[in-house]
Order: structure tokens, then sequence, then C-alpha cells
């Protein structure tokens, strides 16, 4: 979170969380997520580092209720979980610190995220879909006039069109030129 909100441009428009802290939280988040046209994807494993009375868990929570656009937040031990718990410890000798502890986030332990396959498609989805419409920002068109069937009155295109070299003889043209009438041309044509 503190690099998102240091440094936004660098950043997707979406993000996936797990058991995200951080000491402060960043009263910029939800406008900075709006400005980018993303959100967040929450999940929460609650234990004794990632209590429900943390102001991540609060600040998340409350997200979702006033902004469900911009954060989705799953309590995973919560009574009915949408998803089972993705979190496991694996013992990994070699990482981490040099204790013997197969207690997940000291020693030897490493947390991985095991999710089941609604979860993950449902996670993939989220973090790739493409960032809502930001109002007030200016949108690339759609399409053309002319394929939408409005007239463009103000609209000329000048061709200039050489005749046919040597080599271009007895070739069938594709277009069709002929001149304009009552044309005059614009001031420094030339």
């Amino acid at each position: 979170l503190r690099a998102l909100c240091k440094s936004p441009e660098t950043f997707a428009p979406y993000h996936v969380m797990h058991n995200c802290t951080i000491g402060t939280w960043p009263q910029q988040l939800p406008d900075l997520l709006a400005a980018k046209g993303g959100g967040i994807l929450v999940f929460w494993e609650a234990d004794d580092d990632h209590r429900r009375d943390s102001n991540v868990f609060k600040n998340f929570s409350a997200m979702q209720a006033s902004k469900p656009q911009l954060c989705t937040f799953h309590d995973l031990t919560a009574e009915n979980p949408k998803y089972p718990r993705l979190g496991s410890g694996i013992r990994c000798p070699g990482m981490s610190r040099n204790d013997h502890s197969d207690v997940p986030g000291t020693g030897e332990s490493c947390y991985t995220m095991e999710p089941d396959a609604s979860c993950l498609t449902d996670t993939i989805r989220f973090a790739t879909r493409s960032a809502r419409p930001i109002p007030g920002l200016s949108q690339a068109p759609a399409g053309s006039a002319l394929q939408k069937g409005i007239p463009s009155k103000g609209l000329r295109v000048f061709v200039r069109v050489r005749p046919a070299i040597s080599r271009e003889a007895g070739i069938d043209t594709c277009i069709k030129t002929c001149q304009l009438q009552d044309w005059e041309e614009p001031e420094g044509w030339e």
C-alpha cells in the first residue's frame, strides 16, 4: 500500500492483497484507486498477527461497504466464507531465519497461497480486467463518423494523382478522380 500510494503510476489499476498490514492507513487510497479506474481485491485470514480489530481490517471492510466498486473484501475465516483459506506454511530449508520452526512467519517456514480453482479464476479475472472509464477524462472514439453514419460537412480531402508512369501502363486503376466543381484554392495552397 505504501508503494502504491507513493508511486501510483508504477502500478496497474487492479490489485490483489492477502493479509496486508500497514501501521498508518493511507487515507488517499480510495481516491487513488478511483483516479486509476481500478480497485482492490483483499483476502483476509485472521490470526494472531492479522486480527479483525486492526486498522487494515476495519478500513478494508469500511471501503467495501461504502465503495464496493473500489474494494472487494473476503474474510476467509468468517463463518461462511466464499472461498476456503488460501494460506499454508511449507518448510523451506535455507529460506528466512536460521531457527528451526515450522510456524508460518518464523524460521524456515514459507507462507504460500494455494487458492482453489474458483478463487484463482475470480482473482485472475479481477486483476486482468480493463480499467473503468475515468469521469472527465476524454476517451478515444469507438468508431469514425462515417462508421456511425454521421456526415462531416467540414471535412475536405485533397488528393494529388499523378499520371501513370511507363511501368504502370495497362494496369487497371482502383480509383476514379474528377475535378471538384466550384473549388477555390485555399490561401497558401502552394
